[in-house]
């Protein structure tokens, strides 16, 4: 029995390591499946055993440039679909008998280079609100973000990148002004005060 839970644990842990090791090549990831990408090694080693295993190795290091990448969440589509001309591109190398050391980062660059055609992505405008023209498509995950900046200046200010140098710089300058139109006013208080005497 003790053997039968060792041998459900040993998958198990296999996929949490491809889990973690899937941040180094995140947009193949989202944009290709794991068929996909053994059908390509297998064309390129022709055999199984470590020809297969240096293949995946490759393709790893190859994509490794585009694990943060972050696009405009309208063209994830567009994206896709390069990516499915890529793995067709790949497998037609495969079958005219290319290296696989030659085409994966020939492939990667040419995807860096698509990703750059495409629009970018919004900045977050402030003062606040869920802006969706902001939306975009983080490659690391696989999912989308919105900005959603807080309606008032203590919500924001409990965020922690709110605390940038250029908002710090800011708030000090706000809190200088609110102090000198404070002592203005108390001056003005007690100078009318005593002046009625």
């Amino acid at each position: 029995m003790a053997l039968l839970v060792l041998a459900s644990a040993v998958p198990a842990a296999l996929r949490a390591l491809l889990v973690l090791k899937a941040s180094a090549w995140a947009c193949l990831l989202c944009f290709t499946t794991y068929p996909e990408r053994a059908a390509i090694c297998r064309m390129f080693a022709r055999v199984q055993g470590p020809k297969i295993d240096q293949c995946e190795e490759a393709f790893t290091t190859a994509f490794q440039g585009l694990s943060d990448v972050e696009i405009n969440y309208e063209e994830r589509s567009h994206l896709h679909d390069t990516f499915t001309q890529m793995t067709l591109s790949l497998q037609e190398e495969a079958t005219a008998q290319g290296s696989f050391e030659v085409a994966f980062p020939a492939a990667a660059e040419e995807m860096k280079r698509a990703i750059l055609q495409l629009k970018r992505v919004q900045p977050c405008i402030p003062p606040c609100g869920v802006q969706e023209v902001t939306r975009r498509f983080r490659c690391r995950g696989c999912y989308s973000t919105v900005c959603d900046l807080p309606p008032g200046l203590g919500e924001l200010l409990v965020r922690p990148e709110a605390l940038t140098l250029g908002n710090l710089a800011l708030l000090a300058g706000v809190i200088g002004l609110a102090s000198a139109t404070a002592t203005v006013l108390v001056w003005a208080f007690f100078r009318w005060y005593l002046s009625g005497d």
